[in-house]
Parts: structure tokens; sequence; C-alpha cells
């Protein structure tokens, strides 16, 4: 049973922090038969090689915005929270864990801590894109369709989906400069970049949507979660 590692973040409150993470994406990972280790943030880095070293695959959950002077720019206006320590450790790791060649599956957030890790950087705000961009941050609920996604011909996501699919989305950032070890292979009708995937590594994708929420619904998003513990066990 191939063992999945999930880095935490946290949350703080005015009595204390406490490290949280949405119950989906264990489940997903657990229903179709993959063990969950959840990784707690570190500043020493030879824990957090013994963690990548520990755990055959990884999945890097949504959550807050990235720190921007960590992808060398300023804070704007429409920048939301974000918490330094965890944003440097969910970069520290991620770096390690394409420098370790073990599977990767980044989640919204998860997704722009991948191009941000390999020399990326995103957008604040999708506005910052253009004006005239999509709903990207839906209201109805968490599993309903919100837009199409288009597949790159040749990419892994494309393989799996076909050239295009209806998907949820919850973000108000997105990948800008892409890293040059990062392909896209997924648009939306905007422009918008919704997936990403590593040119180097076996087996290494980001993608801007919440599977772990539509797999309840929508049992084709299985084919994601099969494909990472594939990788592992073929790693």
């Amino acid at each position: 049973m191939p063992i999945i590692g999930i880095p935490l973040a946290t949350m703080t409150t005015p009595t204390k922090e406490s490290y949280y993470l949405s119950t989906e994406y264990i489940q997903a990972i657990e229903k179709i038969g993959a063990f969950v280790v959840l990784l707690p943030h570190t500043t020493d880095q030879d824990k957090i090689v013994r963690q990548v070293s520990h755990c055959d695959g990884f999945l890097m959950p949504g959550g807050d915005d990235v720190t921007p002077h960590l992808y060398g720019e300023e804070p704007l206006t429409k920048l939301g929270q974000c918490d330094e320590k965890v944003d440097e450790y969910h970069l520290r790791i991620t770096k390690e864990i394409v420098e370790q060649d073990k599977p990767f599956l980044g989640i919204c957030r998860g997704a722009q801590v991948l191009n941000i890790a390999l020399g990326g950087s995103v957008y604040q705000d999708v506005s910052y894109h253009s004006e005239n961009v999509l709903l990207h941050r839906q209201s109805g609920k968490r599993h309903d369709l919100c837009h199409k996604v288009y597949f790159q011909k040749g990419s892994k996501l494309y393989k799996l989906f076909g050239e295009n699919m209806l998907v949820n989305s919850f973000h108000h950032q997105s990948i800008s400069t892409l890293s040059p070890k990062l392909m896209i292979s997924a648009v939306a009708s905007d422009g918008i970049v919704e997936a990403v995937e590593s040119l180097i590594s076996k087996f290494c994708i980001g993608v801007q949507w919440h599977p772990e929420i539509m797999v309840y619904n929508h049992s084709i998003m299985n084919k994601l979660f099969e494909a990472l513990i594939d990788s592992c066990l073929d790693h």
C-alpha cells in the first residue's frame, strides 16, 4: 500500500495555532487504497529530506495565498491571507520531492506552490491577468461544476480526460510566469492556467480545480488519484 504524504497548513486564533487539512483530501486518497501520512512544517532540511524519503508520493493541498516576496514580488491590494513559515516549508519540501523524483499531485494552491518552487510566479489575483476573466471562485455547492478546462494534446491529463472537461473552481490566484521546468497542460477559455506538468519528473502534476471534492459526484476524477497511486507503485 503506497504511503502518500500531505504537508499540513496552520490555522491561527487569538489563543492557539493548530494544524489543519480538509478531510476530502485524505478520503480521496484512502478511497483508492493508499495510506496517508500528515506532515507538519519544519525548517530543518534534514527532516524535510527524511519526510520525502519515507513517503512514496505526495499531495500538496489547497490553502491560503503564497507570501509574495518568496517569488520576488511585493503585496498588491487583492492579496489574501498568507503564512510565511508554512509557505517556506511547502516550497522547500516541493523542491525536495522533485529532487528525489517522487510522484507529486498539487491541488489549487498546490499547483501554484509547484510553479513557484521551480522558479515561476503567480498572479496575486486573477483580475491582474485580465479584466475579462471567468468566475474562478464559484458560489454554488463545492461539488458543482463551474467552467471548462481544455487539455493540451500529448499531456498526461489529456490521456486521462480527453480534450476538455467541466470542473469546479475555488481560487483567486493563478500561475503567471511559468517555471521553465513545467509545461501548461490545461487552460480555461479566458487563458487562465488550469494545470501544469513537469518536463523532467515521471509524475508531477498541478491542477487548479479541486478533484478531491469532485470525486463523490463525478467518478471520472478518480482517474487522477489512481494515476498518482499507479505512479507510486511503478516508482
